[in-house]
């Protein structure tokens, strides 16, 4: 996976589409592998970020 600004601008992007549709096991499943990605490349602030999605996720899926 490449990624620069304009992929991260995208991956947002998505990320707002899935909350919007409130799609939280998809957002589960995409923040966790963009977090393998980035924790691959060593961008661990920016993997963390992801990661945090996967457990808000995780929340707001049992909280309905």
């Amino acid at each position: 996976m490449y990624l620069n600004q304009d992929c991260f601008d995208l991956i947002d992007a998505a990320f707002d589409f899935l909350k919007s549709n409130e799609m939280y096991g998809d957002i589960d499943e995409f923040a966790f592998e963009v977090g393998v990605v980035l924790l691959k490349r060593r961008e661990v602030a920016r993997s963390s970020k992801h990661y945090q999605k996967v457990v808000m996720a995780k929340k707001m899926r049992n909280d309905k």
